[in-house]
């Protein structure tokens, strides 16, 4: 079953944040990123595990998406990563000062 979604209302900014965990089951990811299930939103960040660029660019919900993380390399989608050495190397040097 379904973790229920969470809402995280910021009304000073006229925002609502959904944040829906999918563990990684490709057809809930396919789910989501085509909107089933979800409240109208006006764009979506994407964490996939399972999609592929196929599923991607099969969206049928329109608006905004932007993937992070390095699960899909190339896609026709704003993609965001991060350096994982850097990453790694500014967490352990914090852990090490304390």
């Amino acid at each position: 079953m379904w973790k229920e979604p969470k809402r995280l209302d910021f009304p000073e900014r006229g925002l609502s944040i959904l944040i829906q965990q999918t563990e990684g089951d490709h057809d809930r990811e396919v789910d989501i990123a085509n909107g089933v299930g979800l409240p109208p939103t006006d764009g979506l960040i994407h964490i996939p595990r399972s999609l592929t660029v196929g599923d991607l660019t099969r969206r049928t919900s329109p608006g905004p998406l932007v993937l992070l993380g390095e699960h899909i390399q190339m896609s026709p989608f704003t993609h965001v990563t991060i350096d994982n050495r850097a990453a790694a190397y500014a967490a352990t040097e914090h852990l090490a000062s304390r």
